[in-house]
């Protein structure tokens, strides 16, 4: 009969007993047999350690019960009990002190198709599907949920069918499925979901004034020598404004290539940045900390919106209600109502149709850019993408059909959907245009190159900006067009008193000339005073 001797071998160091070796041999280690087949729950095998140095057991697989008894000439049994059925095969390492190790396989064998495991993905925070199907012949599942990947319990909601969607996720979490036949469950190995940090923006955030550059643009100028849009006519010269790399708000640390390289969530403020209300110094702040805004965004602004009902509103917002997002359903769709039509709140820059010698731009008030910066005017945004005969009082900057285009003014646009050249606009993927000077660009690809090219490669060329697709915030609350499109104010009254001009983008076309309510938010990209 055998003796137990003990019960964690994992835990302990042991010697067989070595008197009853060949005590002529040095440092006997030997294992055998070294596979083991099951084939149901509660099914028992063997394999016997003879050694004359301690041995240890490791890695022991969960689902699996291991004893050990004193068998022969000093020898040590091992017993291994199976307790679930289990989709793989495990390896369980017994290691002498010296350092010598026999693995010996516990091998699974059943009629039953073994599952699919769950796989693990990233994701933004929000919910998770995994699309499983069901087993033949199975007769219940059971999903589970682990912080850590060792303690385990049922998970949250729905969790006894073939396939299960998880809660809204803030951080990571494992999950399982169980499969149970008539004859015993078999678990699946573990998924981990992983979920990206995205970060809210605060009343107060980083702004660097280092972080621009100087863009020359081809011009034609008038007799004063001042820059004009049209460039039908011969009288061609440069033109230099100076932008900053990055959105306000977002991290000014990110060259143009690192936002683009950016592995974030798509909607992350981290190269984002901020949208603003026009007139309004604040940003608001609330559109990127909320992880499922296409359920839950309508019960915040039940707790944070400041209805635009009529009465009057300072335009400095101060104290709490700093960065909460100013709703309007109703004319004259702006936030303010006491100054609904005071239109030098960010400076009313010069338009395209102003005579170069009318409206030089000035700073406003409530401007939100840092000392000596200020929001572009429409006449600067139309600068960088005008072409011959696109220059016109409609303010059309460029019909963009291709991945690249070159214009008239020596600059590129180039499509980029997370980091790479773009046919079109996925609205799951970072997207926006990546802007470069003629000779950088050309020098790298004197050709088009095709779509799917790597532009954030050591080799690919430096952009003088990156404008990612923001989308916009609408007056009466929900976001729009996040990736589908980018919308960046400018300083410039539009046609009518309570709208104001921005650059406007999509996959085929870039214009300055769209008038947006005030009460929209959209994104800012200051230039230098």
């Amino acid at each position: 009969m055998f003796k137990k001797l003990f019960f964690s071998l994992s835990l302990l160091w042991f010697l067989s007993g070595c008197e009853c070796l060949d005590c002529n041999q040095n440092n006997t280690f030997t294992v055998s047999p070294t596979y083991l087949s099951f084939t149901e729950v509660g099914e028992q095998h063997f394999f016997t350690v003879r050694s004359s140095m301690p041995w240890q057991l490791r890695e022991l697989p969960a689902g699996y019960t291991f004893s050990a008894v004193k068998g022969e000439m000093g020898s040590i049994v091992v017993l291994v009990t199976m307790n679930i059925i289990h989709s793989n095969d495990h390896v369980v390492k017994v290691v002498a002190s010296s350092g010598a190790e026999v693995e010996v396989t516990l091998a699974y064998h059943t009629s039953h198709p073994v599952p699919r495991s769950p796989e693990s993905v990233t994701i933004c925070p929000g919910r998770h599907s995994f699309s499983m199907t069901g087993v033949d012949n199975a007769t219940g599942y059971l999903w589970q949920q682990s912080s850590d990947g060792n303690t385990w319990e049922p998970a949250t909601g729905t969790r006894i069918n073939p396939h299960y969607t998880t809660p809204v996720l803030s951080s990571n979490m494992y999950y399982r499925r169980s499969v149970t036949f008539a004859d015993g469950t078999i678990v699946s190995s573990a998924a981990l979901v992983t979920v990206l940090q995205v970060p809210c923006l605060s009343n107060s955030f980083s702004v660097s004034t280092d972080a621009w550059v100087n863009i020359t643009v081809r011009v034609a100028r008038d007799g004063g020598g001042n820059p004009i849009g049209d460039l039908s006519g011969t009288s061609t010269d440069s033109h230099t404004m100076c932008f900053m790399t990055y959105n306000l708000g977002a991290n000014p640390a990110l060259t143009p290539k690192q936002q683009m390289a950016f592995q974030g969530c798509p909607t992350d403020i981290t190269v984002f940045g901020g949208w603003y209300q026009w007139g309004r110094k604040d940003a608001t702040h609330t559109f990127r900390c909320d992880p499922t805004p296409n359920v839950t965004e309508d019960l915040r602004f039940t707790t944070e919106r400041i209805t635009n009902s009529g009465t009057a509103f300072n335009d400095v917002i101060t104290g709490d209600d700093q960065g909460k997002f100013i709703t309007t359903s109703a004319s004259p769709w702006n936030w303010t109502v006491t100054h609904q039509n005071n239109s030098n709140l960010w400076g009313n820059g010069r338009a395209i149709t102003d005579t170069p010698s009318g409206n030089v731009p000035t700073k406003g008030l409530q401007d939100p850019c840092p000392a000596g910066w200020r929001v572009p005017t429409q006449h600067e945004w139309a600068l960088l993408g005008h072409e011959d005969g696109k220059m016109n009082t409609s303010g059309d900057l460029v019909s963009i059909s291709a991945s690249v285009t070159k214009i008239r003014s020596g600059l590129y646009w180039v499509r980029v959907s997370n980091g790479v050249v773009a046919s079109s606009f996925n609205a799951s993927s970072r997207n926006g245009y990546a802007i470069y000077d003629a000779a950088t660009w050309e020098a790298v690809y004197p050709t088009p190159p095709d779509s799917g090219t790597s532009l954030i490669s050591g080799d690919a060329p430096i952009p003088l900006l990156f404008l990612p697709a923001t989308g916009f915030r609408d007056s009466s609350g929900p976001r729009t067009d996040v990736n589908v499109c980018g919308t960046y104010w400018s300083s410039t009254i539009g046609w009518m008193e309570n709208c104001s001009f921005n650059l406007i983008f999509g996959n085929t076309f870039v214009s300055a000339a769209d008038a947006g309510y005030r009460a929209n938010g959209a994104s800012v990209r200051c230039v230098k005073e």
